[in-house]
């Protein structure tokens, strides 16, 4: 796979630099170097992948992917690669989705564990046990502070958390067009 990548990049490479040669010897506009760009061979000729020290959402992917012409080419071999990078970031996008409900299941959680464990010391503390008033006094306002920082704790959560939007955003919900932008059945790829 490294020999056809190799070649196909010293194609490109080869034929980009004869471009750059005719082009300044026919006076041509110079539109074209903004579409096709001088090939990067560690950074754009190989295969899609993660990239080093970045998570999902912070890869940038080559340029090479986004230029426009790709659609309109006949290989079939890169219709099928570009197909399986579609799939894979749609994929990606339904795991960050429910990761995002997980997280604000998980937020529902601690402030309802807050909430309870709030409930719990006061009526661990109403309980009296002890023989001695003094140590039951001790006893009630110990079960009072502590009743009291869970709540607050629940209460700060709750406040640094309210920032969060319950729902991630949509695509629909960014451009209200998405949807007449995108084919009747979304399931399939470009």
């Amino acid at each position: 796979a490294n020999l056809h990548i190799d070649a196909l990049s010293a194609k490109y490479t080869a034929s980009r630099d004869a471009l750059v040669i005719l082009a300044s010897r026919l006076d041509k506009n110079e539109d074209w170097e903004r579409i096709l760009k001088p090939l990067d061979r560690h950074k754009d000729a190989v295969p899609l992948k993660h990239d080093d020290g970045k998570t999902l959402g912070q890869q940038n992917i080559s340029w090479i992917w986004k230029s426009s012409g790709v659609s309109n080419n006949g290989d079939l071999g890169l219709q099928d690669s570009l197909r399986v990078e579609w799939c894979k970031a749609r994929a990606r996008a339904h795991r960050w989705e429910e990761e995002v409900q997980l997280l604000h299941e998980e937020m529902r959680h601690v402030i309802a564990f807050f909430e309870w464990h709030a409930d719990w010391w006061d009526r661990e503390g109403s309980r009296n046990h002890f023989s001695s008033p003094q140590v039951a006094e001790g006893a009630l306002a110990y079960a009072h502070r502590q009743a009291h920082l869970r709540r607050n704790m629940a209460s700060h959560f709750k406040s640094i958390w309210s920032a969060i939007p319950s729902t991630p955003l949509m695509p629909a919900e960014v451009d209200p067009n998405f949807r007449s932008q995108r084919p009747a059945d979304e399931a399939t790829p470009p």
